[in-house]
């Protein structure tokens, strides 16, 4: 056995304090081994893998590492750890999980450069390694790495730490080395198991989309075997109650015939009642048309008036004005014009009655122009609604005619609806029948609908189960 030859080697290195013995590594060799086959994946297999070689060294804590995706010559922390209970590296963790070590540079940088393990005596005194801080804050002191290889390359890095000085055992060393390249067939069941699981998932997903594709068109023909069902049942009462209909129609169509007579006759008395509407329309728009003069001359005449009623306010203005001047010569006159005087004021009491008359007449004749005004106003809305009036009788005497066409057509068409509806008894006769047949056909598809969709249900069960076991295989 490789391991056997390889642990038989003698190291190039100095021995350490205490020697580990072969029994002891060989029980090492069969614990990792035994958590290589029952890892669910590669980083279950190193979470396991690092408790394993704490518990077995008493080492203090373990940590891994991976190349960076965007530039494989990095590593960064895959936030995967195993620290001994009690051991307090807050600060420690949290620093490393924002770190990014090039290819030799700190420990894993240096595995990772060497492609095998390596170890540091006291990361505290050790110039590369720029973590010290926060390991001495922790306790730590001696560091060991270990690469894990996938393929010839660098998957991983682990790097384990203890409160002790590094002091390895050279056979540990190799032992680890070896281990570190067995992950491979864990890595490739775990792949398998990923896959099978996909396809488990795709087959899962198809065959679901499949079922309710399937159960939704067994649905859809359950739904239109019932519709088609219950649309053959309307049918078959309404094609009844339309071949009782049919034999009414034809009595009804008689009464429409005779209906549309007695219209026509109608239609002849309203064209006769149009008639003479519109000989009244005619003698009223006379009527209109002279009163609309009489108006007109009346208000010319109350302007007429209206000016002999200024030229008498003039006379009046004058008069007042002479008997003014008549009042100022009595007053010179003295006694002597004491009955001028008198008459003056008569004169101008005269004058001022003359005024107030004349303003009474003008309100009055300035009242009579605005009745007039209006009456010619309402004169001209009566005339214009009597000439609707009449272009109304016109277009309903047009109507009645074309009425009168449609309903001597409708007396025509009611004798050829009798004939048909009396087809159409038959007609219905013979639906009838086609449609219990199509009721009958419904319910049989109804049927298949039903027990196809419990079919695909029992098989959507056991295809269910079936993936199942291969997600446990």
């Amino acid at each position: 056995m490789d391991a056997e030859r390889m642990l038989q080697r003698k190291s190039d290195s100095s021995q350490p304090a205490t020697a580990i013995g072969f029994d002891t590594l060989f029980d090492l060799l069969e614990r990792v081994e035994r958590i290589g086959h029952q890892a669910s994946g590669f980083h279950d297999w190193l979470r396991h893998f690092m408790k394993v070689v704490c518990d077995f060294t008493g080492w203090k804590l373990g940590h891994a590492w991976a190349p960076c995706a965007d530039n494989p010559e990095e590593l960064s922390s895959i936030k995967i750890w195993y620290i001994q209970q009690g051991v307090h590296v807050e600060s420690f963790k949290a620093k490393t999980e924002t770190l990014r070590f090039k290819s030799g540079i700190g420990l894993p940088g240096r595995v990772h450069e060497k492609k095998k393990c390596d170890w540091i005596f006291d990361v505290i005194e050790d110039d590369n390694y720029p973590r010290k801080p926060f390991a001495k804050e922790g306790g730590l002191k001696g560091g060991y790495g270990c690469p894990v290889f996938l393929m010839g390359e660098v998957a991983a890095v682990i790097e384990f730490y203890d409160d002790r000085p590094a002091d390895p055992d050279p056979l540990l060393i190799r032992l680890l080395e070896y281990l570190g390249t067995q992950v491979a067939p864990v890595l490739e069941r775990s792949r398998a198991a990923q896959r099978r699981s996909e396809l488990a998932q795709d087959l899962e997903t198809m065959f679901s989309r499949c079922v309710e594709d399937i159960s939704d068109a067994a649905q859809r023909v359950r739904q239109i075997a019932e519709t088609v069902s219950k649309l053959s049942d309307d049918a078959r009462t309404n094609s009844r109650s339309s071949s009782e209909a049919s034999a009414q129609s034809s009595h009804q169509v008689r009464d429409v015939s005779d209906a549309t007579g007695e219209f026509l006759t109608t239609i002849d008395e309203i064209q006769g009642e149009l008639a003479g509407t519109r000989s009244t329309v005619s003698t009223a728009t006379d009527r209109i048309v002279a009163a609309k003069g009489t108006f007109e001359s009346l208000k010319a005449g109350a302007q007429e008036i209206e000016g002999i009623v200024e030229i008498i306010n003039k006379i009046a203005e004058k008069t007042k004005l002479l008997s003014l001047n008549a009042t100022i010569e009595a007053s010179r006159a003295g006694e002597m014009g004491a009955g001028f005087a008198v008459v003056a004021s008569e004169v101008k009491e005269l004058a001022a009655q003359t005024e107030q008359s004349t303003n009474d007449i003008a309100q009055r004749v300035h009242e009579i122009q605005a009745f007039a005004t209006e009456a010619l106003q309402e004169f001209e809305a009566i005339s214009g609604t009597i000439s609707r009036i009449s272009d109304l009788t016109t277009t309903i005497s047009s109507s009645m005619d074309a009425q009168q066409q449609r309903g001597q057509t409708i007396s025509e068409n009611a004798n050829a609806a009798d004939e048909q509806s009396q087809q159409a008894s038959s007609t219905v006769k013979d639906v009838v029948r086609q449609l219990a047949e199509i009721n009958d056909n419904a319910s049989e598809v109804f049927q298949t609908a039903c027990e196809f969709a419990e079919r695909i249900q029992k098989l959507q069960g056991e295809v269910s189960g079936f993936v199942t076991e291969i997600r446990r295989s």
